[in-house]
């Protein structure tokens, strides 16, 4: 299962000219970038990113988000995420660390283009304009609590770090959250080898692809044991309700022989950012057999065989993948159908996104289905 945290202030700080005393914590970009003079390096610049992690340490306490339901006792994971707005001068082989910083600082309002500067929040010189910091000169960051790196060959720049370290030790209490720097890795950014301008998307341009935390963890369950009484449920839908048309007693065959298809049952038009459903999927042979019958014969729901359906989560807008298939996204199965679970408070409200569907066949191949499974995320 997934969740995202977004943050709750980022800036950029930069260490040439007058730069050095300008706020850009409400830039809509986040600035990584080295500044030459022919090859002679002049100045850098760096990221600093701040999540409250009060709500993930009560869904923690409260076994919310859990170490897994299925008994292989995995803990969530965390993964740093920053998308690429544009990039220059970028060399092909690099890398990027991130470090806890050691004390708290102010995003401010300023911005790149701003003249004059409103120098209200952090810059390279101070961490708050409101008092003189000496010893903040570009930040101050821990060593050894922590710290995450990424390397690149020939890839998108967009950021996909593993912070679990990190965000651990401030979950117990081993570091004071006071967020985290980004900048270029060890040696390289005092190196005149590796080059770039990268400039992320903020959380101040109000977009899909703002900074995130992405938690990550293990919620799949499998409840069927292949014997169900009859019964009705009923779903609410954006039109009214949905009664549950029979039990799905027999799973899909997955061995590439049938026609098979998913689909989702009762999805909602729209659902609150409060909510955590259980979105129901079910199975069926796309074309019924021909028999020979005296009465009308009804298809039946069929359940996905666990382990072999998967979902994923697409910005409609956008087409912007927010939960790619893979081992998170894998189907539960209860004594009803099979179901996947979304804390809906991790996604950006009044857009519409889509489910899709995966089907793992026997030989390694899969079907993917796509039929217009749309809800939209509101207040």
């Amino acid at each position: 299962m997934y969740h995202f945290i977004y943050p709750s202030k980022d800036a950029y700080i930069y260490e040439l000219n007058t730069n050095s005393e300008k706020n850009f914590g409400g830039d809509d970009t986040l600035v990584l970038k080295k500044e030459f003079d022919t090859d002679t390096l002049k100045g850098v610049s760096r990221i600093l990113l701040n999540f409250d992690l009060t709500e993930l340490s009560q869904s923690l306490v409260s076994n919310e988000i859990t170490t897994s339901l299925d008994g292989n006792g995995v803990p969530p994971k965390y993964f740093l995420k920053l998308y690429e707005q544009k990039t220059s001068e970028l060399s092909p082989e690099y890398s990027l660390a991130t470090f806890p910083l050691s004390s708290s600082w102010e995003d401010g309002t300023g911005y790149t283009t701003q003249d004059p500067n409103s120098r209200n929040g952090v810059s390279w010189e101070r961490s708050d304009e409101s008092f003189d910091n000496t010893n903040w000169s570009g930040g101050v960051w821990i060593t050894g609590s922590g710290e995450c790196s990424q390397s690149f060959s020939y890839e998108s720049p967009d950021v996909n770090m593993d912070v679990t370290d990190m965000v651990n030790n401030w979950l117990d209490g081993t570091v004071s959250n006071n967020g985290l720097i980004l900048k270029w890795s060890g040696s390289q950014e005092d190196s005149s080898t590796e080059t770039g301008d990268i400039n992320f998307i903020s959380s101040n341009a109000n977009s899909i692809y703002s900074p995130k935390i992405e938690v990550r963890w293990d919620e799949q369950t499998n409840d069927y044991d292949g014997t169900f009484e009859d019964y009705d449920e009923e779903f609410e839908e954006g039109t009214g309700t949905f009664e549950y048309p029979d039990v799905p007693i027999d799973p899909v065959t997955i061995d590439g022989t049938d026609d098979n298809y998913m689909f989702m049952i009762g999805l909602r038009k729209t659902y609150k950012e409060t909510e955590k459903p259980r979105f129901r999927i079910a199975g069926r042979e796309r074309y019924q057999p021909k028999t020979v019958s005296t009465t009308k014969t009804t298809q039946k729901n069929k359940l996905v065989p666990h382990g072999s359906g998967s979902y994923s989560i697409l910005d409609v807008e956008t087409g912007a993948t927010l939960i790619p298939f893979g081992e998170h996204s894998l189907l539960s199965t209860d004594l009803y159908s099979n179901y996947f679970k979304l804390k809906l408070d991790g996604f950006i409200n009044n857009r519409s996104y889509r489910i899709l569907l995966r089907l793992r066949l026997n030989d390694g191949r899969y079907r993917i289905f796509d039929n217009n499974f749309d809800f939209k995320v509101v207040k």
